[in-house]
């Protein structure tokens, strides 16, 4: 037969092991915090409309000549950080 101070143990373990799965922590009242201020006249950048260009060397939508990698060849075009 164990000892009392055993079984003690050995409860406490299964429980410490068992409670972060039975009781999940909640993130009420967290939050990350920041100094940063962000100017008013500051607009976010936003990307063009892929739908509305037209690539005239191609003839093909959503990419235009200067981006096209049938003229120009994709490693050439990314290299250059123009998309």
């Amino acid at each position: 037969m164990p000892l009392v101070t055993e079984v003690f143990s050995i409860v406490r373990g299964e429980e410490a092991r068992c409670s972060p799965m039975l009781n999940p922590p909640t993130l009420i009242g967290s939050a990350m915090a920041t100094n940063k201020t962000i100017p008013v006249t500051a607009k976010p950048r936003s990307k063009p409309n892929k739908d509305d260009l037209w690539c005239s060397y191609y003839k093909k939508p959503r990419h235009t000549k200067e981006k096209c990698f049938k003229l120009h060849g994709k490693e050439q075009v990314l290299s250059n950080g123009r998309l």
